[in-house]
């Protein structure tokens, strides 16, 4: 099973990834050490200020050293567990496939 990736960032250090800072098809990118292992293309990738998730996206693939996904989405889900420090944390699918009502810009879509 393929997991999602939960990152700590602040506001700064991701706000220049957002989607309304960049253009639809631009890609973004997190170091990492290595290859990450448990995730793929179409899972999604978490920042979180240690309180709250503030941004997420979808992988479009992973490297050796790095994360791409697609510019970052403010949404409004819970944040699953408490966030490392340093690194990342793998972590099970936060987003319900079957019903995409997340908050994006304000406002809720199906």
């Amino acid at each position: 099973m393929t997991k999602d990736v939960l990152i700590y960032a602040s506001e700064d250090a991701i706000s220049h990834k957002r989607q309304w800072n960049l253009n639809l098809w631009d890609e973004c990118w997190w170091k990492v050490n290595g290859m990450p292992q448990q995730c793929e293309r179409g899972c999604y990738v978490w920042f979180s200020d240690g309180d709250e998730i503030i941004g997420g996206s979808q992988i479009k693939r992973v490297e050796e050293g790095r994360i791409v996904f697609k510019p970052l989405k403010r949404l409004d889900v819970e944040q699953p567990c408490s966030v490392p420090n340093r690194g990342f944390k793998y972590v099970d699918p936060i987003l319900d496939e079957s019903n995409h009502n997340f908050d994006f810009f304000g406002s809720n879509t199906n």
